[in-house]
């Protein structure tokens, strides 16, 4: 048995390869039109070049790399899962973190800290529903 035939070699799922991609040409063309609208032309180039590059290049490599593959959401197996699962947990840690610095900052400088404070109150609030509704489906 050759090497080839032992190694499991990946395919990642054409749905999800367009679907994300997709997903970000249609957020970059309204993030485009709003910006176009408001005159703020910059900010257009900008949002259009950063969304569209991440769309082609999650299209362009989701094949070739697992990394790019995980970003895209391909043929999410257990192993994937549980990857996924971590660098959202650490995503989620790493906003509360923020969120709450954000909010002890504005209030020390003595600015308007609401806008943190309404942002952490969304952030408790979706953790406690997802905590609440696992632990319905478990």
């Amino acid at each position: 048995m050759s090497n080839e035939s032992r190694v499991m070699r990946w395919r990642p799922s054409a749905r999800g390869r367009y679907v994300v991609s997709g997903l970000c040409l249609a957020i970059a063309a309204v993030l485009v039109g709003v910006s176009v609208a408001h005159h703020h032309v910059g900010d257009a180039i900008w949002f259009g070049a950063i969304l569209v590059g991440y769309a082609v290049l999650l299209f362009a490599l989701s094949g070739r790399s697992e990394a790019v593959a995980l970003l895209a959401s391909h043929d999410m197996d257990e192993r994937r899962r549980r990857i996924d699962e971590y660098a959202a947990a650490t995503a989620g840690r790493v906003m509360a973190l923020v969120l709450v610095g954000g909010f002890v900052v504005q209030l020390a400088r003595g600015a308007d800290a609401m806008v943190w404070a309404n942002l952490a109150a969304v952030f408790g609030a979706a953790y406690i529903g997802a905590l609440l509704w696992g632990r319905r489906r478990s």
